[in-house]
């Protein structure tokens, strides 16, 4: 059966809207949906009515501003668990976990409401290493992963997620306060890499990289972690490793355009 042009044109307007929301820009009115997407206000209207509808788009009762809604994030985590970035990355993970015998290897993504992050795979060639399950949620504040999420958000979505968070503190090092880990992320973000040196857990580091979709934007994060009393390599290489990498990882992803703290 066939589709009509018209049919077409309506996809094609939607999946503009959909992509005009990036991590620096995750909220917009309905002006500058317009604007982005070159449609008329009235067009994107009706276009946001059925995509808020279906919870492709949520719209906030006080600003007016529409997000992404769960359900694009539930279709967008299919596609990440089950296709690109899981098979992209997995390789690469198995192949630092076989540098590093005695590490794990992890990706994971910011969850989108709660400041964690969510295990997406983890590769170890330890087999009696304790794994968390693939899916678990664990602070942001206090992991590699996390932090470099966290230091790639935009301000203002940056301010609401701290502005919420319940900050306990795991060990002695742990940052506990919003302010130092602003401080904190802004040294990440100049670095570009994360590490978590005994926050979690004592005895334990672990160096975070952010991997990038084609556009640049940081869709999850790679991380090894390793028992400080057991490991045999020094912090500059395992640093060195994570960020050669990203740089497979990006490439692969299509960000051809290494970023300049991996380089």
């Amino acid at each position: 059966m066939g589709t009509s042009p018209y049919q077409i044109r309506a996809v094609e307007r939607s999946l503009d809207i959909l992509e005009a929301f990036l991590v620096r820009r995750p909220a917009m009115d309905l002006d500058t949906i317009s604007d982005c997407c070159q449609l008329p206000k009235s067009t994107a209207f009706k276009i946001l009515s059925v995509l808020k509808g279906r919870g492709y788009v949520q719209k906030d009762a006080d600003d007016g501003k529409y997000r992404i809604g769960f359900q694009a994030y539930e279709v967008g985590n299919r596609y990440v668990a089950g296709l690109t970035v899981t098979e992209v990355v997995h390789p690469v993970l198995r192949d630092l976990a076989a540098r590093f015998p005695g590490c794990s290897a992890h990706l994971a993504s910011l969850a989108p409401t709660e400041t964690e992050i969510v295990y997406l795979d983890i590769v170890s060639m330890n087999v009696i290493l304790a794994l968390v399950p693939v899916g678990s949620h664990y602070p942001a504040y206090s992991t590699a992963l996390g932090k470099c999420l966290l230091a790639e958000l935009p301000e203002p979505e940056l301010s609401r997620r701290l502005a919420h968070v319940h900050m306990p503190q795991f060990t002695p090092q742990t940052i506990v306060d919003p302010q130092a880990l602003r401080e904190h992320l802004s040294l990440v973000r100049e670095r570009g890499y994360a590490m978590d040196d005994e926050e979690m857990a004592p005895g334990n580091l672990c160096v975070g990289v952010p991997i990038r979709d084609r556009r640049g934007d940081a869709v999850a994060a790679i991380s090894t972690s390793h028992v400080k009393a057991a490991t045999t390599v020094d912090r500059a290489t395992i640093i060195s490793a994570m960020r050669e990498a990203a740089q497979e990882i990006n490439h692969s992803l299509g960000y051809l355009s290494s970023h300049p703290h991996l380089s």
